[in-house]
């Protein structure tokens, strides 16, 4: 068994606020952990436009995180959110990005070429 196997990876929240951290602190890795580290950003958009790349590692999940930004943000996180689920998002996440911006109500079809 790998001894690393308990050990927080690069990237993982670690909850706690001492140092060197207790052996029973909480790690967060995954799409909480994304969230939990986008509830501790304060150094502005790149760290915010990183995490919503990182999102997208966690699936439809993760793509429901980053439209969630790409609806309620404007500036460069919108457009962020924009960029990455459009190049990474998967048809229907694309088809919900059409209906969104056309306002239309009713299903689209989207071909991709």
């Amino acid at each position: 068994m790998n001894q690393n196997a308990h050990q927080p990876r690069p990237g993982d929240v670690v909850l706690g606020n001492q140092l060197p951290q207790p052996i029973n602190a909480a790690v967060l890795g995954g799409l909480a952990g994304v969230k939990q580290r986008l509830k501790l950003v304060s150094d502005g958009d790149e760290t915010i436009m990183y995490l919503l790349l990182e999102a997208l590692n966690y699936g439809a999940a993760g793509e429901d995180f980053v439209f969630h930004f790409l609806t309620t943000s404007s500036g460069r996180i919108g457009l962020k959110a924009y960029d990455l689920l459009w190049r990474w998002g998967d048809l229907a996440t694309k088809q919900e990005m059409v209906k969104y911006f056309c306002g239309m109500a009713e299903e689209i079809e989207l071909v991709i070429i």
